[in-house]
């Protein structure tokens, strides 16, 4: 009979453990650096600190990664907020910027206030991280200050 740690040693092997921690944490230290230029790009935009940004975790279970907690950002002014929530970073999605071909998504993040929402979608093209906002209509544009900006004035209003 076989013990319980070989039991838990063949399921490893089985699992790709290492490739699966490995590729979680990859995703997570993207997450993290995805809402630290939000939290940068808040703090540049709101001098007066009018806006509340406060972090959280989430919990995600994907394929392939397993159970993970991932950090978030609800960001709140007056009594309204959107949260900044990662969704997955195994997806199906395809970015389709302007003048690029269609690149396939490596990680979604969403930006939600009740039923309303924009897709962060990122891309590794060529070893680069670039993410991709997404509205309602699914056209796409490069993150930066400027589109942010315009999607929390859209959501907070």
């Amino acid at each position: 009979m076989m013990t319980f740690r070989e039991f838990l040693e063949k399921k490893a092997a089985e699992e790709h453990h290492l490739q699966r921690k490995q590729r979680r944490e990859e995703w997570i230290a993207a997450v993290n650096r995805l809402l630290a230029q939000i939290d940068a790009w808040v703090a540049e935009a709101d001098p007066q600190g009018v806006l509340s940004v406060i972090p959280f975790e989430i919990e995600r279970v994907e394929p392939d990664l397993g159970v993970y907690r991932v950090p978030a950002l609800r960001i709140s002014l007056g009594d309204a907020a959107v949260e900044v929530r990662p969704l997955a970073r195994n997806t199906h999605g395809f970015i389709e910027a302007r003048g690029e071909a269609s690149v396939p998504a490596e990680g979604r993040v969403d930006i939600v206030t009740g039923g309303r929402q924009y897709i962060l979608y990122r891309s590794l093209l060529g070893g680069r991280e670039t993410w991709y906002a997404l509205d309602d209509k699914f056209r796409s544009c490069p993150l930066d200050r400027a589109e942010l900006e315009a999607i929390l004035q859209d959501l907070l209003s």
